[in-house]
């Protein structure tokens, strides 16, 4: 039922962005001929070194299944992201370790809990939170303490570039490893996702 709820709320926020949107989305949400399905945006990265605002994904990211759900910049025409929960995590395994093969549980480091997290598209702010308020609770079973839920929804809208960053510390602050060791970074954004409804 809470489901159904969030995905009722989402709809309803859609609407009132609706002009924000591509045509075909547009066309899809008013004639609704848009479905919404429940979506994980997922990008986990090796940030070693990273520092100043360091892009978490650019037109080359791929769709890599435990590492990434998306493909570029841009999400497709008639996808639109709606997201209202947030959480991070970090693992420092050894140098060469998959992506995939840790579980994101190790405390941040200093440099990387004071950054932000910043979502921006059209030169717009949808997110901007810092990265301590979004550390998922691992010990914990219940899946939204995993999440740090917004007071709102944000959204990506489809076909326009936009950019996900770690904003670091303006005092210089970088993200060095250990000898052997990397720094893997986790982030997902959990929401809803459209698309058009199947023939």
């Amino acid at each position: 039922m809470r489901n159904l709820e969030r995905i009722t709320l989402a709809l309803a926020f859609l609407a009132t962005v609706v002009t924000t949107l591509s045509t075909q989305a547009m066309q899809l949400i008013e004639s609704r001929s848009m479905r919404v399905v429940a979506h994980t945006l997922l990008i986990r990265k090796d940030i070693t070194g990273g520092g100043s605002n360091y892009d978490l994904i650019d037109a080359n990211t791929k769709q890599i299944n435990g590492v990434s759900t998306i493909d570029g910049n841009k999400l497709a025409t008639g996808r639109v992201f709606v997201f209202d929960r947030v959480a991070v995590g970090y693992s420092s395994p050894d140098s060469g370790t998959a992506l995939a093969a840790n579980d994101y549980s190790t405390a941040l480091p200093a440099a990387l809990r004071n950054a932000n997290i910043v979502v921006i598209q059209n030169g717009k702010e949808q997110l901007n939170i810092p990265v301590a308020d979004c550390i998922a609770e691992a010990a914990s079973n219940e899946v939204g303490t995993r999440y740090l839920q917004l007071p709102g929804f944000s959204w990506i809208s489809d076909r326009e570039n936009f950019q996900i960053q770690i904003q670091f510390p303006g005092d210089g602050a970088s993200l060095a490893a250990g000898t052997g060791k990397i720094n893997l970074f986790e982030l997902r954004l959990q929401g809803v996702l459209t698309n058009s409804k199947p023939s």
